[in-house]
């Protein structure tokens, strides 16, 4: 289930962010102590947040 909502997030040095939430009011967010390396990374802290909303 990903969230019909855009996520946001953003980024200063060493910290990534994302987060999203659903049409019923569910949010989740996510923070990692380190920006992703390449769009591999980038993708899986996105799937953090889809799988959080989804359960």
């Amino acid at each position: 289930m990903r969230s019909s909502l855009p996520q946001h997030g953003g980024d200063i040095q060493g910290y990534e962010t994302r987060g999203g939430a659903t049409d019923d009011g569910r949010g989740a967010y996510v923070a990692v102590t380190a920006e992703p390396s390449d769009e591999a990374a980038v993708r899986r802290v996105e799937a953090a947040v889809d799988t959080a909303l989804c359960r």
